[in-house]
């Protein structure tokens, strides 16, 4: 829906603000500068705040119970940050740096934080420290953009003592940005022309994609309205993007967003009643450029020529490309399924199934009977089998019946208990407010012109 007096004009607001330690930040009666023409930028719309620097809700689970038992490594400590390879495990982590399995079994099991390690990712980093006689002295990890799991000796003086974990909070400064849109061209084109990155371009896609056929419904001057956040370390590193709300509002589909974070760290999209958007499994379960095939029971095979059901979409990537599960599950196969090359398939209950064929390769230590959870790493993307490029053939199977994995309809996630609905009303409020008229005066967001 356009702003009053834009018209189809874009706009961007941008803002610096302190958010609530319970859960993200509201969106505030200052969060707002408008300037007089209607046209809003990320240059001439800072949001002015008396304090941009916060410290983040931590969730802290160790064995000595607080978070703030974790003290910085002494100065006698030697730091080696260490970069995670494709097929990296933290076993493999701590061999590299020249230490043996046994450290590993130890911070594994220093407590529940230390859980976080088994999701570690290529390309992120940790942190492990020397004592100054060579010896383990533990190691940090960036959990995400507000908590870092910490592990250290319990008793100092004795290194064959265990270890605990924790996890504790990062200061952060958020910069709250409001864009809004036409549709024009593809969704791609739109949101960059918005400002987004490609990743928080994916992020947007899978938002949408939960209530909205991406390739179907969209239309031509449909309006997309986004607040972000641009979280940043206090000397102005830029660590991460937060999409906080969404609004799609165009001829064949309507759609508004609103992300809340619980207090354990967990965090969904809901609309503005409270109702959970997330599915159980993700609608896609890579990072894909385009579908370069989709589901038909009648499709001429472009190898073999004759006509056969293609019983799932084919999602173009780069060989090599990360595949994650869709969603929490037991692993029920993993090896080569004839033109399929190198399969995975997963069950996950309720009478769901998905298959994940032509992969590269799997991930280290993926086995048949393995318990996943969602977003986990499974494989890579490659063209084993018959494949005329690199992709991945994505299916879904409920009840033993193959569906169209872009129009299923997905199981939704768990919905908020009373306790945390009654918060996230509140915390929405100003949300959907900004979201439909930053213009319109309620009390809670104050415009400013930009004199």
């Amino acid at each position: 829906m356009p702003n009053k007096g834009q018209g189809d004009a874009s706009s961007t607001q941008q803002a610096t603000l302190t958010p609530s330690t319970d859960h993200p930040p509201n969106f505030s009666r200052d969060d707002v500068i408008s300037s007089e023409n209607g046209q809003q930028s990320l240059l001439d719309s800072l949001l002015r705040h008396p304090s941009a620097e916060r410290t983040a809700p931590s969730s802290s689970h160790s064995r000595s119970g607080t978070a703030e038992s974790a003290p910085e490594p002494p100065p006698q400590w030697q730091a080696e940050e260490i970069t995670v390879r494709r097929g990296d495990s933290l076993a493999r982590i701590i061999a590299r740096a020249g230490f043996s399995a046994r450290v590993s079994h130890q911070v594994m099991n220093s407590g529940d934080a230390a859980s976080h390690l088994r999701n570690i990712h290529p390309g992120q980093k940790l942190t492990i420290f020397r004592d100054n006689k060579e010896r383990f002295a533990g190691l940090e990890y960036h959990v995400d953009t507000r908590r870092t799991l910490k592990v250290k000796r319990s008793v100092e003086q004795d290194p064959e003592q265990g270890l605990q974990s924790s996890l504790v909070s990062r200061q952060v400064q958020r910069h709250r940005i409001r864009t809004e849109e036409p549709l024009l061209g593809s969704l791609y084109l739109t949101a960059r022309r918005a400002g987004l990155s490609d990743q928080m371009t994916m992020n947007l896609a899978g938002i949408l994609s939960w209530e909205i056929d991406l390739g179907r419904q969209l239309r031509k001057n449909d309006r997309l309205a986004i607040i972000y956040d641009k979280i940043k370390s206090p000397d102005g590193e830029l660590l991460d993007t937060e999409i906080q709300a969404v609004s799609y509002r165009g001829r064949n589909a309507e759609l508004e967003a609103i992300r809340f974070e619980k207090a354990d760290g967990q965090s969904s999209y809901y609309n503005p009643d409270g109702d959970n958007l997330r599915r159980e499994l993700k609608r896609y379960p890579v990072d894909y450029t385009r579908i370069s095939s989709h589901f038909d029971l009648n499709r001429r095979h472009p190898i073999l020529g004759v006509r056969r059901p293609h019983l799932g979409v084919d999602l173009a990537a780069p060989t090599g490309t990360p595949v994650y599960a869709a969603g929490d599950g037991r692993v029920v196969e993993r090896g080569r399924n004839g033109g399929y090359g190198r399969v995975v398939s997963i069950e996950h209950g309720s009478g769901y199934k998905t298959l994940y064929a032509h992969l590269n390769g799997y991930a280290r230590g993926l086995r048949v009977g393995d318990r996943v959870q969602r977003g986990q790493l499974i494989g890579y993307v490659g063209q084993s089998g018959t494949a005329t490029g690199p992709h991945l053939h994505y299916e879904v199977i409920v009840n033993g019946r193959h569906r169209d994995p872009v129009k299923v309809d997905l199981p939704k996630a768990e919905p908020l208990t009373d306790d945390y609905l009654a918060k996230f009303l509140s915390h929405a409020k100003p949300l959907v407010q900004a979201l439909r008229d930053p213009d319109s005066g309620d009390d809670e967001i104050k415009i400013a012109s930009n004199d």
